[in-house]
């Protein structure tokens, strides 16, 4: 019988793959997806920061005053949980986040034909695609928390009352847009 230098045992050459894993550890392959989850959501919240400001900027509307600062908020929330369970910002994530923001800038500028109306229109929209994500990852993590006792200390249910808040306030926003814009009433 040949040896095996490695000492690997492959699970094929085992009775039912007895005392082989051939899968990683549940909880180990949990900590990769759980880490991919969050920094996809860092990537997201990258993005709706850049696309905050600029909605405030441009939006003049009294309900956006501090939204930008509250996506911020959310966004510095979600990385001290990361830095509190040990997961690594990827860079490469967050870069590719700010190039699909920069992207959407010109989707939009070109879907408006310059209407400046059809632009925040269409800003809040993707605003508020973005916030009903962030509102899905902490109502995720809330669910995970029951069986994660790392999740405990995290201010989740604050986080997702913010979230609710937001989209409230952007709905309303996006309706009133809405109608100005595309009935062309002012």
């Amino acid at each position: 019988m040949p040896s095996n230098p490695t000492n690997l045992v492959n699970p094929q050459d085992t009775p039912s793959g007895a005392g082989v894993s051939p899968e990683p550890d549940h909880a180990d392959r949990g900590a990769k997806e759980l880490a991919s989850y969050l920094n996809d959501h860092l990537a997201g919240a990258a993005a709706g920061c850049r696309l905050a400001e600029r909605l405030v900027r441009t939006v003049e509307d009294p309900s956006m005053k501090g939204m930008d600062l509250e996506v911020q908020r959310d966004r510095d929330a979600l990385r001290r949980l990361m830095d509190d369970l040990g997961v690594a910002q990827s860079r490469v994530k967050q870069a590719t986040a700010v190039v699909a923001e920069l992207a959407s800038r010109a989707k939009l500028r070109l879907g408006s034909a310059g209407q400046d109306d059809l632009e925040r229109l269409l800003g809040i929209e993707a605003l508020a695609l973005g916030v009903e994500g962030k509102l899905r990852l902490w109502r995720s993590l809330q669910a995970v928390r029951r069986s994660d006792s790392r999740l405990l200390a995290a201010p989740l249910d604050d986080l997702v009352r913010r979230a609710e808040q937001q989209l409230t306030t952007l709905e309303d926003l996006r309706l009133r847009t809405a109608t100005a814009c595309l009935s062309g009433s002012a």
